[in-house]
């Protein structure tokens, strides 16, 4: 057991380049695969990848970028309604402000929509 253990630690530490590949490729595809969901306005997709990966919105939602944009706007942008309303209810309210997502929405007129509109009684509780 010793020995398999000692390979295994010094297999390792012989290919440290294909570690962080393998490490940085993930995140891509998480991200990527999100990105989708998004455009797509696959809600109930979104909320499966998340469970999937034992990660909760907040948590991740200010790191996701979908083509420069934050992930409420990106989804606003293919008017993927279902999804921007998932988020504007259930992701950190200071995450959405910091992102702009608030300014996005105010400069596009989409303040009246339901999405503005749960942003808007959510800055306000």
């Amino acid at each position: 057991m010793r020995l398999s253990m000692f390979v295994i630690v010094i297999t390792l530490l012989m290919v440290p380049n294909q570690l962080p590949a393998q490490t940085l490729a993930r995140p891509t595809e998480i991200t990527l695969a999100i990105c989708t969901m998004a455009r797509d306005d696959s809600t109930r997709e979104l909320q499966r990848k998340l469970l999937e990966l034992r990660v909760r919105l907040r948590d991740i939602y200010s790191g996701v970028r979908c083509n420069q944009l934050s992930l409420m706007q990106f989804a606003m942008s293919y008017e993927a309604i279902n999804v921007a309303y998932y988020l504007a209810s259930h992701a950190n309210i200071d995450d959405l402000v910091a992102s702009g997502d608030l300014e996005w929405l105010t400069q596009r007129d989409l303040m009246e929509t339901a999405v503005g509109q749960v942003l808007l009684q959510r800055l306000h509780n």
